[in-house]
Formats: C-alpha cells, structure tokens, sequence
C-alpha cells in the first residue's frame, strides 16, 4: 500500500523546529509521505522561478493538508482568484480547498489570543510588536480559516502541536474523504 501524501504548509522562516518535529513524526512514526515547501518542492526561496508552481502541484499531489499558522504570514506576493494579494502559504490552503483535500489547521495560542483582541479592535497597532510579519494579513487570514469551521487545536510548544496531531490520528480513509469539520458541540466549546 502507498504511503498517504500530507501536505505540510506554513510560514518557512522561524518555524524550522516545527516543520522538522512534524516531518519526522509524518515520515518515520505515522508512515505518511510528508510534502513540504522549502525542500521536496524545489530547494528553493521564495521568487525562485516555478517555486509556486512547484508547491501548488504538491497540494494538488496531497491526501491531506496540514495548515500551521504561527506569527508569520509570508510575503503577500501571490494573487488568489479575486486579485487580491496573498503569501504563498494562504496560495496553498486555497489549492488545497479546491482540491476538496481534508485539511487540518493548527493555531499557536498566542496568535489565537491575539485575534480575538484583534476582532474586537480592528484598528490595533501592530508597530511596537516586530514579532508578528504582515500582522493584519496574518489576521483577515485567520479570520477566513475560522469561517471554514475547522477545528483549530491552539499549542504553546511544538511539544504540544505534535501531541495534537497524534491525538487527531490522520488515516487513508480521513486523509481521502474527510474534511476536518468542527461539531456543533466543538463549536460551542470554542466561542465560550
């Protein structure tokens, strides 16, 4: 049997750590075929030639989507559909709802916390905070991935992220058929 395709999207610089705590879990302890932007995609940077092209073909070659989204949002150097600037990262999750794939989106707490200030208070300045890269992008993308209704497990530590990927335990029958939608019940914990 073929190892499932798990597509790994996220911002590439400043979560190394995580990216390669979740590799080698995918790789050597769930048996997936992690795919991943920065390495199996090209090698390259952004502004590569083909680089886009490259990591949008591996979404579309993917089971399954695991979307992590930390203070960084990304270069807002893509178009999507309407024309309206985006990073590549937002770019792969739109490739991977086209492609119907089931998507898992994972939230450091922090930033979760962040957003619901920033809901309130649209208007926050972001200046004095240099940890966050094009903040009120990183929070309108957020906002869009709320509306999709997933679950979103919120973690501190990469610890944490890798328990909440063990404990959702991806299999070949959820990776091909399954979105992540949250319940009603689930959905009712989160607005509390």
């Amino acid at each position: 049997m073929q190892k499932p395709n798990v597509f790994l999207s996220s911002a590439l610089h400043g979560l190394e750590d995580l990216r390669s705590i979740l590799i080698d879990l995918f790789e050597n302890e769930k048996g997936y075929f992690p795919i991943y932007y920065g390495e199996r995609c090209s090698g390259g940077l952004t502004g590569k030639p083909g680089i886009v092209e490259q990591c949008l073909e591996g979404v579309r070659s993917s089971n399954a989507f695991v979307l992590i989204v930390d203070k960084r949002y990304g270069e807002p150097d893509q178009k999507d559909n309407e024309g309206n600037s985006i990073s590549i990262t937002e770019l792969e999750y739109l490739e991977a709802v086209k492609n119907k794939l089931a998507i898992y989106v994972f939230c450091r707490n922090e930033v979760w916390i962040v957003h619901k200030f920033w809901e309130t208070n649209p208007d926050m300045n972001f200046k004095a905070d240099s940890r966050y890269d094009h903040p009120i992008e990183l929070m309108k993308f957020l906002s869009r991935l709320k509306e999709g209704n997933y679950y979103i497990p919120k973690f501190d530590t990469a610890a944490d992220l890798r328990k909440d990927i063990i404990k959702i335990e991806l299999s070949v029958e959820t990776l091909k058929y399954q979105p992540s939608v949250v319940n009603e019940s689930e959905s009712l914990e989160e607005s509390s």
